[in-house]
């Protein structure tokens, strides 16, 4: 029985490593093989001797090491069972083809949760321990939190490569030109205003979103104040993240290796890269300091406790409510007075904030409330939280059916859970710590909430993480190292289908940034952008949704169709441009308005976007109007 198996794993080894030479050796036949299984002739050759020569390979391997255990007397079998179990770590690897052709979802799902489970189930099969020596135990120890860090800051450099070619390509929104401009008057005036929630008019940032964090953001921000400075900020505070999960992980089961497996799975997770692509928003702050809360608490540093949990309440107005959650959750592990002096002190900032602080700061009746990202959980005319509540209660089937009424949300969950092998869910009452901010996104009836390209994963994205320690220490201690490689190959593999580094997933990033940067065309992002920060600050502007990031550092800037009578006008023209909030129709009324009037004068002008300046010579105008008149007859439907 046992030559049986070991027979059957030399052979599956074979078979994989023969299978993975192919695949990565020729991509393309491989996608054609495994697609549509149109290989021609001589490509099935090819196909034929690379599956010879692994079966030789392995084959040759196993009668030398057969051969030398008998001409030390010792039983054959027990030689071949040890490399057995080696080529059990090969596997997985024959699904390689499978995973590097297939796009679609369900099936990348199954192929990463087979594949991280294969390897997981080879590492406890080999019978891996850290069996290391004592002095390189020691160093393994000892540098695995330099190593981490190093990592993070890689992680941060490779993003950032990533976000800093879509902002010269103008890629990004009007989300990071609010927070632009809230950072720049923060430096200009003390007060985070912002001219884009308005028409004309202006809006106190904090009224909207209350994020008093920035106040300590801005002192980075002023040395270069600008756009891209906040999204570096955001970078580097999301990657220093994995440092306190690292110490955290380590601290829980007493393995540096297994504590760098976590980490290096919080680095790759599609999720985090999404934070730190998708602009900047105030929430992806919030997952380094809640997982610094959550080092804090567990290795009892209350000083540093308190600094994390403090800097935590600061980033946003709802983030009260998730450090609430967890002073439950402190409670009821047994540290009772730390968790009831967070859960006093979160109650009462959270209300504070909403009754007090960003009604004062209001200038007008602009409110905007989480309330209407729920509206299908809501019962018209009945609106708000109260409703939102008697549905869960009354009507949870109807909450089932809504979550699987799209793959996207179901979709969502598991981009979630599977990069952590699933074990948040065996995390026991760590669960309720992830509940509130995966219920808002996966329940919202916005769809951006639960796209795995958007922000909103930060409300829960570090509880994830401790629930899945948490998840992972309940089992005995054997299985830990095979659960730890699970998640990092969950990770990575998910990496490789929907995550931003250029070196494990190049094809998707190379696509992402092609078009981003064939907006413009190269020469015309050039020409664009240099003639944006040519602009002075002390101007007024207005301009197009992408446009407007390059020219938010200043005290008035405006999207479109707002600020009327500003200095500077930035208008991409096309149908296909990114108008909103306004329409194709107010951007063609306004290009309109402006070049039929004398007090403007057309400064630039290409196939995509116009820029006019007041009191500049209008000689142009009426030329740049015709081109603009036909390119719109050229787009109509």
């Amino acid at each position: 029985m046992r030559g049986a198996r070991v027979f059957a794993s030399l052979v599956l080894g074979a078979w994989a490593l023969g299978s993975f030479a192919f695949a990565v050796a020729h991509a393309t036949w491989s996608y054609r093989a495994v697609i549509f299984n149109a290989l021609g002739d001589d490509e099935q050759r090819t196909l034929r001797a690379t599956m010879a020569v692994a079966f030789v390979a392995v084959g040759a391997l196993a009668a030398e090491r057969a051969l030398q255990a008998r001409s030390r007397g010792e039983d054959p079998i027990a030689a071949l069972d040890d490399l057995s179990r080696a080529a059990l770590f090969l596997v997985p690897l024959g699904l390689w083809g499978v995973y590097h052709a297939q796009v679609f979802e369900h099936v990348i799902l199954c192929l990463v949760v087979l594949m991280s489970a294969g390897w997981a189930f080879a590492l406890y099969k080999y019978r891996w321990r850290p069996a290391l020596r004592p002095h390189v135990a020691a160093w393994v120890t000892r540098l695995a939190p330099f190593v981490v860090v190093a990592l993070s800051m890689a992680h941060a450099l490779m993003l950032y490569e990533v976000t800093r070619r879509r902002g010269d390509a103008f890629a990004n929104g009007w989300d990071l030109a609010v927070y632009d401009q809230s950072h720049w008057n923060i430096l200009d005036s003390g007060m985070p205003w912002s001219t884009m929630y308005s028409a004309t008019g202006t809006e106190n940032h904090f009224s909207i979103h209350f994020s008093p964090i920035y106040y300590l953001t801005a002192l980075i921000y002023a040395l270069r104040p600008e756009a891209q400075t906040i999204i570096a900020i955001q970078n580097v505070a999301v990657a220093l993240g994995a440092l306190p999960l690292f110490l955290l992980t380590r601290h829980k089961t007493g393995s540096s290796a297994i504590a760098a497996c976590f980490a290096c799975s919080y680095l790759a997770n599609p999720l985090v890269h999404s934070i730190v692509v998708y602009d900047f928003h105030d929430i992806g702050l919030f997952v380094p300091l809640a997982l610094g809360v959550l080092w804090a608490f567990e290795t009892d540093r209350h000083r540093a406790f308190w600094l994390f949990a403090i800097l935590a309440l600061m980033v946003r107005e709802d983030t009260p409510l998730y450090l609430g959650i967890f002073a439950l959750y402190a409670w009821s592990t047994g540290k009772r007075s730390q968790g009831t002096r967070l859960g006093v002190m979160s109650l009462a900032y959270f209300v504070l904030v909403h009754a007090v602080f960003m009604p004062a700061l209001r200038l007008r009746h602009v409110v905007l409330s989480f309330h209407g990202r729920l509206l299908d959980l809501q019962r018209p005319p009945n609106e708000g939280l109260g409703t939102i509540l008697e549905t869960l209660v009354t009507n949870p089937t109807f909450c089932v059916t809504y979550l699987f009424r799209t793959w996207e949300r179901p979709f969502f969950l598991a981009i979630a859970f599977v990069p952590l092998a699933l074990l948040p869910l065996r995390s026991g009452r760590a669960i309720l710590l992830m509940t509130p901010g995966l219920f808002f996104c996966v329940m919202s009836s916005f769809p951006a909430q639960y796209a795995i390209w958007t922000h909103y994963s930060g409300t829960f994205l570090a509880f994830v993480y401790y629930a899945a320690v948490i998840g992972l220490v309940s089992f005995a201690s054997r299985y830990r190292g095979s659960l730890a490689l699970a998640v990092l190959a969950c990770s990575l593999l998910l990496s490789g289908k929907y995550g931003r580094y250029s070196w494990l997933n190049p094809g998707f990033v190379r696509m992402q940034l092609e078009r981003s940067e064939s907006r413009y065309g190269f020469e015309g992002n050039r020409r664009l952008m240099e003639l944006a920060l040519s602009v002075p600050k002390s101007d007024t502007v207005r301009a197009t949704n992408n446009i407007l990031p390059v020219l938010s550092n200043r005290r008035w800037a405006f999207i479109l169709p707002g600020g009327v009578g500003t200095d500077w006008v930035f208008i991409d023209y096309r149908r296909s441009g990114d108008h909103s909030p306004a329409t194709f129709e107010d951007a063609r009324r306004i290009c309109r308005e402006v070049l039929a009037s004398t007090e403007y004068g057309v400064v630039y002008i290409d196939d995509s976007v116009v820029v006019a300046r007041k009191w500049a010579d209008p000689a142009s105008n009426a030329e740049a109007l015709a081109r603009i008149e036909r390119a719109d007859i050229a787009v109509a439907p």
